[in-house]
């Protein structure tokens, strides 16, 4: 789509890309047949492990297609929303990229709570992240798609309930390892995008204040890197 990050043809657990694919508590990367606090792995304790389980061992979109892959920030999904127009069907949207014309459709879904399937007439994606780490206090955030309606989020459902996932990849292309900040000590470095374009050359800090505002990553001369937020 010519977005920063790769997203993923059809949903975790779909084999098409019209099929809805399999549904998801936060955090959860088993497959049930029912979503309720009951059925939750973390019931004993009552606390979600972390609030953005982007890319972890939790994320049933990393468990599915493997490392890189993960579930969409908020964020991510907005930049979907910002950069393609819509086209509503009566399974879902399509969406087209205002950068290359290339689609991607996401059907509609609903969500699962105990065993029933609510909103079947909406698209409801989860986000990577939630409000907190309570299990029945969470709110997990998801993107919502319904017909005659923009895009746009809810952050009003509980994060035990089952919703669908559809995966992103970021992009790679600098070879780097990272390092902790730490462990940072060069005055130069070159530069790179996130997606792996340089887009400075043995620069120093002062020279990163030119750059718009957004991730980058510093790449040192031994080819390890540290990604930083201007």
């Amino acid at each position: 789509l010519g977005l920063s990050v790769i997203w993923a043809s059809y949903n975790v657990g779909a084999e098409t890309v019209s099929a809805i694919g399999n549904y998801y508590q936060f955090a959860n990367p088993e497959i049930l047949t029912k979503w309720s606090v009951t059925t939750s792995p973390y019931r004993t304790t009552g606390e979600l492990p972390l609030t953005n389980m982007a890319g972890t061992q939790y994320d049933p979109a990393t468990k599915a297609f493997g490392e890189g892959w993960m579930t969409p920030s908020k964020a991510q999904f907005q930049e979907l929303f910002d950069n393609c127009s819509y086209e509503t069907t009566d399974a879902g949207q399509e969406f087209t990229s205002k950068i290359n014309g290339n689609k991607i459709f996401f059907p509609f879904t609903g969500f699962m709570y105990v065993s029933a399937l609510n909103s079947p007439d909406d698209g409801c994606y989860m986000t990577a992240e939630v409000d907190k780490t309570g299990l029945t206090s969470a709110k997990v955030t998801y993107a919502r798609f319904h017909n005659g309606w923009e895009p746009a989020f809810k952050s009003e459902s509980p994060a035990y309930r089952g919703y669908p996932i559809r995966a992103i990849k970021t992009k790679g292309g600098s070879g780097i390892v990272d390092i902790t900040a730490d462990e940072w000590s060069e005055t130069t470095f070159d530069v790179y995008s996130i997606d792996g374009r340089k887009v400075l050359s043995k620069a120093g800090r002062s020279s990163l204040s030119v750059l718009p505002s957004g991730l980058y990553i510093l790449r040192n001369e031994s080819g390890k890197a540290l990604k930083v937020r201007l």
